[in-house]
């Protein structure tokens, strides 16, 4: 589950970003995935690192760190309902 702006297929200007996400809006794109073991669980992580001001079609973006300080329960609560669903 992730809070993440999904792989649109259309570039976005600040503008369009802006109007659609708000004026304070900040978007990162992909730069990395990698797995982790820890014990019999495989965790698959996802980085996103640079941020962006515009966004190209079928590339993936994430605006988490704009909605963790607009909302940081909203992300806490994806967090910990990950941890339970990759637990059962």
């Amino acid at each position: 589950m992730t809070n993440g702006i999904p792989c649109l297929p259309f570039d976005m200007t600040k503008i369009q970003l802006e109007s659609a996400y708000g004026s304070e809006v900040e978007v990162v794109e992909f730069s990395n995935a990698y797995t982790q073991n820890e014990g019999t669980i495989k965790y698959l992580h996802l980085e996103f690192k640079t941020p962006v001001t515009e966004t190209k079609a079928h590339h993936p973006y994430d605006d988490t760190p704009f909605i963790a300080r607009r909302n940081p329960k909203r992300c806490q609560d994806n967090y910990s309902r990950n941890q339970e669903e990759t637990r059962e």
